[in-house]
This record gives structure tokens, C-alpha cells and sequence, in this order.
């Protein structure tokens, strides 16, 4: 998890950065609470991940703006 390189030109943009690496694709998820995310992921609790309004985000203590997957590997 790191800052969100793109918060430096955009002032609306989430302020933090997850990316999550497979043997076949990058997940890279925007958004801020990301924390929690990461320790569920290192539990092996995470069962999904969905983008959501900010209006939510004070409720859930996290906010997930975007999710996007960039396959590094074509599927056999």
C-alpha cells in the first residue's frame, strides 16, 4: 500500500494506493481505510471487493473508489 501518485495533480483523487500481484494479474485498488483491506487479504478473509459512494465510507471506515485488474499473463 502506498499513497496514491495521482493525489499530487488531482486533489479529488482517493489518497491511498493497494496493489495486490497474482501469478496473472496486478490488482490495484483506489480508495482510503485501506488498511483493513490489507490485513483481511493477509488473513485470507477477503472474500470481495466492490466500489461504493463516498457517502458510505464513514460507515464502513473504509472507502474503495475503483477496482481494476491488469492481466500480466494470458489464461491457458
Amino acid at each position: 500500500m502506498i499513497p496514491n501518485p495521482t493525489l499530487e495533480k488531482d486533489a479529488d483523487a482517493p489518497p491511498e494506493k493497494l496493489l495486490i500481484c497474482f501469478a496473472v494479474a496486478k490488482v490495484t485498488v483506489l480508495g482510503s481505510g485501506l488498511k483493513s483491506l490489507e490485513k483481511m487479504i493477509q488473513k485470507y478473509e477477503l472474500k470481495f471487493v466492490k466500489s461504493v459512494h463516498r457517502r458510505y465510507a464513514a460507515a464502513l471506515k473504509t472507502h474503495v473508489a475503483a477496482v481494476a485488474i491488469n492481466f500480466t499473463k494470458e489464461a491457458p
